[in-house]
């Protein structure tokens, strides 16, 4: 059998306007929709998905071939993992057949992968579907899974949004119209996280009300071009993916009022506590959205805007590494370097190599001046080795930079009183 590597759909991929994976986003602010769509057509690069997404997306094509020869050719998990031909994949895609695997004894009544679910008579919007990785049915339940390749935020299935739209949309269908219990799967390998939650079709249903509802608004809010203030509901988790973030005027004014800052703002350890408590809940969004203005600042620079009191310098360089591991390697043996100095799992990188010029050859004769490594002829040698990445552009503020975003207070509002006391703000 062909090693198995990613297939990926050269065609342009196409999405539903109300997408099942954003729709823990829209349910809440169904604004976004209508967002995302007005800021790639402002920023045609907001559509492109991404290192991590396409790394994600080869994934996925991987396990979709795998999930399909294990239910046509009734080959078992650990035979099917050994023909793909990145062995880091291996045990991820082997723990995701395994969990699809448990849920049948010897073939599942129905099962699908990577299927288009319409989800048009769910939301009550035209043209929304999706795609779900996997679903199956077996002793008259259905097992719904999502194949999740990131590692870094654990993905719960309780309460799971997308997971419920294709349950949803995987119910609608005749057959199935008996089936009364549903399990949500997220198989998330890398992160050591499977999770499951289960469900009745009633409470399933029950769900599905405030699916519509917030179609139905996204809906028209899209065919009106415009939305109202109660449309929008920004918070930390909504707003990291979404598109509009940085054109959305509703999540600027969602951490302005945060503070309420126009009263006042005193130092921390004379606050009331109230006020701390709202300081300390805002500090999320405020980093994210800090860290949104450096991206947009570079980015504009870079292509040749300018922005007041900033500018871009080069970064500091990276950390110092062999040009050939193996070369410095030999040098290394050739200088007669015991083992323990000259291993530490790996070839000892360059700032631990200059140590070892001194560091005594013998430290039980205290009038040897002899080294590990020589100073005068072998250092250099090794020097001739390394090489260091150029440091990352990153901005600094210009001498007498533009006036700073005034809060409401003046300068004297923190001079101090001159009763020896730790000087309090006053509202300006």
């Amino acid at each position: 059998m062909p090693s198995i590597v990613p297939i990926i759909d050269n065609e342009e991929r196409r999405h539903s306007f109300l997408q099942p994976s954003a729709a823990f986003r829209w349910i809440h602010c169904p604004a976004s929709p209508w967002e995302e769509q007005e800021a790639v057509r402002a920023k045609p690069e907001l559509a492109d998905a991404g290192s991590y997404a396409n790394e994600g997306t080869d994934a996925h094509s991987v396990a979709e071939q795998c999930l399909n020869i294990m239910f046509t050719e009734e080959k078992e998990p650990s035979e099917i993992v050994g023909d793909i031909m990145d062995e880091s994949l291996r045990p991820y895609i082997q723990a995701y057949l395994e969990a699809v695997r448990n849920t049948y004894f010897e073939e599942p009544e129905e099962a699908g992968v990577e299927t288009s679910i319409d989800l048009s008579q769910v939301v009550g919007v035209k043209d929304t579907w999706g795609t779900v990785d996997c679903y199956v049915v077996s002793g008259g339940e259905l097992f719904v899974f999502d194949y999740k390749h990131g590692e870094g935020k654990i993905v719960r299935a309780e309460n799971n949004s997308q997971l419920m739209l294709y349950a949803l949309g995987i119910l609608q269908a005749p057959e199935l119209q008996n089936v009364e219990t549903v399990h949500l799967c997220i198989v998330q390998p890398r992160a050591d996280n499977i999770s499951e939650w289960t469900l009745s079709r009633e409470d399933l249903l029950k769900c599905n009300v405030d699916v519509i509802l917030a179609a139905s608004r996204a809906n028209a809010i899209q065919k009106a071009r415009k939305a109202e203030p109660e449309d929008y509901a920004p918070d930390v988790e909504r707003c990291q993916w979404c598109k509009a973030k940085n054109f959305c005027p509703a999540r600027s004014q969602s951490l302005s009022s945060a503070l309420s800052l126009d009263v006042e703002l005193p130092a921390p350890a004379i606050s009331e506590a109230e006020m701390l408590g709202r300081i300390f809940n805002s500090i999320p969004m405020f980093e994210k959205y800090f860290k949104d203005v450096e991206e947009e600042i570079k980015d504009r620079i870079l292509k040749g805007k300018n922005v007041p009191g900033v500018k871009l310098v080069a970064g500091g360089l990276g950390n110092r590494t062999w040009k050939d591991a193996a070369e410095a390697e030999a040098l290394l043996k050739k200088f007669k370097v015991r083992q323990d100095d000259m291993y530490v799992r790996k070839v000892i990188s360059p700032t631990q190599a200059e140590k070892l010029c001194k560091k005594p050859l013998d430290p039980e004769n205290k009038e040897s001046k002899r080294t590990v490594i020589g100073l005068k002829t072998q250092w250099p040698q090794l020097k001739e080795l390394i090489v260091r990445k150029e440091g990352a552009p990153k901005l600094v503020p210009i001498t007498d930079p533009a006036p700073a975003l005034s809060l409401g207070f003046e300068e004297d509002d923190f001079k101090d009183n001159g009763d020896g006391n730790q000087p309090t703000a006053t509202q300006g």
